[in-house]
């Protein structure tokens, strides 16, 4: 308030006061208050008074009640803040000794605040994989029931509950629980993030090949990453098929087949992925296929691996096989892989000493296993006993029989030493 309105409501009392005391002075009167048999007289002076000190206690004990209450509240207030701090503490650390592996002491302290912890969720999901850490199953089963009472914590406490399961290795478990938080939601990265690493450790290569398009859309890999994942995958799809070839009455090359034809282009270039697709269709008897598919590939782009692998499958016309070789020994003339397989070309046509003279040129360029193998088997054949124990030996030496040799025509006589058609040069 300010001082001169201060003195102008003061000098108005006072004012007020002198008037009232002159009219009392003048007439006094009185107040009588009757009730029953009781009747009480006092003069107007005494009755004012008595009524201004009644209604400043009145008014005094109002305000002291009020401000008592006042008081209760900014206590309970206190209490309530000092609560809710310990309890964020009590949370942070058990985030804390999670973050440090001390699972034990991480679930104790989650647990013990989450009641009161302003996102529970976090307290009992995170209890729920301390729990699980240092295998206390039911409690970490616990943790989840609590986080599932929570609205709209479905997702959040399906996707904590597969990766537990996932985590300890109960991957039939974590496949069921993944496919049905995939139901609510088909897109959830985490869910075929993990999806992915479940198909991989069941070795369950269709069910992966099948995801691979999910994860291609939902961009959870970079290319380098998916590159690798689809390698992985018909990888696994092509050895698969080449276990299975070894059982009997079973018959998958058509779908072996097809599988092929799914896979990415990338994958079909990698030199690699298509010796192993050459060695399932071996495995299945498809020598005509496996022989196209090479050739195929060495015109597109050439792999020393692939030419050797070249002279282990046998074409529809042998002879025509042995042509295509010998159309790219013209622009490789000093490539040592490429003579060992013409020699095991000229094998199959029956061309001995073509095929040695073949053998002899690539061990000249490169002293292999394999090519000492072939000549010393084909020296033994040829009657050459001195040189095939020697090729042999030499072959031992350098790890040939580790190796093998492919199943190859071989002489039988003395007669069959003769080519039809002209040596190489």
């Amino acid at each position: 308030m300010k001082l001169p309105l201060f003195f102008v409501l003061l000098l108005a009392a006072a004012w007020a006061g002198i008037e009232v005391i002159a009219l009392l002075e003048n007439d006094a009167g009185y107040i009588l208050i009757s009730y029953d048999t009781t009747t009480i007289e006092m003069t107007l002076l005494v009755g004012m008074i008595l009524i201004v000190c009644t209604a400043v206690i009145l008014f005094a004990s109002i305000w002291l009640v009020l401000r008592l209450f006042s008081s209760r509240g900014a206590i309970f207030s206190w209490f309530g803040r000092r609560s809710i701090k310990l309890n964020r503490q009590q949370t942070t650390k058990g985030l804390i000794d999670f973050t440090e592996g001390n699972w034990g002491s991480a679930k104790r302290q989650l647990i013990q605040s989450a009641a009161k912890a302003e996102t529970p969720i976090i307290n009992y999901l995170m209890a729920a994989r301390a729990s699980s850490m240092i295998g206390d199953f039911a409690d970490s089963e616990e943790c989840l029931r609590e986080a599932d009472k929570i609205k709209g914590a479905t997702i959040a406490v399906g996707v904590t509950q597969a990766q537990i399961q996932l985590d300890n290795g109960r991957l039939e478990q974590c496949l069921a629980t993944l496919m049905r938080i995939k139901e609510k939601s088909p897109r959830h990265k985490a869910v075929l993030n993990m999806l992915k690493k479940v198909y991989i450790r069941l070795q369950d290569w269709r069910n992966l090949e099948n995801l691979l398009p999910e994860l291609k859309k939902s961009k959870i890999l970079d290319n380098a990453e998916l590159l690798t994942l689809e390698h992985t995958t018909y990888r696994g799809l092509l050895n698969d098929y080449i276990a299975k070839s070894h059982r009997q009455n079973i018959t998958m090359d058509d779908e072996l087949i097809d599988a092929w034809k799914r896979a990415p282009v990338q994958v079909k270039k990698d030199p690699d992925m298509v010796a192993l697709y050459v060695d399932a269709l071996l495995a299945y008897d498809k020598g005509f296929q496996a022989e196209s598919v090479l050739c195929s590939a060495l015109n597109k782009q050439w792999h020393d691996d692939l030419v050797v692998k070249y002279g282990y499958v046998q074409g529809r016309d042998l002879k025509k096989q042995l042509l295509s070789g010998e159309k790219w020994l013209q622009e490789r003339p000093n490539n040592a892989a490429l003579l060992l397989t013409l020699g095991r070309l000229a094998l199959n046509n029956q061309m001995w000493l073509k095929a040695r003279e073949y053998f002899e040129n690539s061990l000249r360029l490169s002293r292999t296993p394999e090519v000492l193998g072939e000549l010393g088997r084909l020296s033994a054949q040829l009657d050459e006993y001195e040189k095939s124990a020697d090729y042999f030996s030499q072959s031992i030496l350098a790890g040939a029989m580790k190796l093998g040799l492919p199943n190859l025509p071989m002489p039988k006589s003395t007669a069959q030493h003769i080519d039809q058609v002209e040596p190489a040069v």
